[in-house]
């Protein structure tokens, strides 16, 4: 009957594969394989551009798997920058501990918040921010409040 068993991956095409990698290792300390060159032509076929060739390498945040794909050919284009209402935008949400030290973490890759963390939401207390970066990288920062 055709089921969805798990989420794989989460693939991110990004203009830079070094800025990349020391984004997802050095702020998101995911685990990051090393880059390689992929030009297989059935690639080409299953994303429907013949001819691609592309870097990719995996980077683990707990448990969860990102592919970071940087296109060599064909050539990227940059796409505007989606506002949340826009349809196709997409995020990440993280949940984090020390959110402003985790955002000012953040700024130090070119991340900027949307505006100050809102805390005490949804009933729970939680604190949440949006911060937009680079190729149009969107990631929400929640803190869950800790246990009494």
């Amino acid at each position: 009957m055709g089921l969805v068993c798990d989420i794989d991956h989460i693939g991110i095409s990004v203009s830079d594969m070094t800025r990349a990698i020391a984004f997802f290792r050095d702020v998101l300390g995911a685990q990051v394989t090393e880059p390689h060159l992929y030009d297989d032509p059935r690639i080409g076929t299953v994303v429907g551009l013949p001819g691609l060739r592309n870097v990719i390498c995996q980077a683990s945040v707990g448990g969860k798997r990102f592919e970071l794909l940087q296109y060599v050919a064909p050539e990227g284009r940059q796409a505007d920058n989606h506002r949340p209402c826009d349809p196709g935008h997409m995020h990440v949400a993280l949940a984090v501990e020390d959110i402003e030290a985790f955002i000012a973490r953040m700024k130090l890759h070119g991340f900027e918040p949307a505006n100050p963390v809102q805390r005490g939401m949804g009933g729970h207390g939680l604190s949440a921010a949006y911060c937009y970066g680079f190729d149009g990288l969107v990631f929400e920062l929640i803190e869950y409040p800790k246990a009494p």
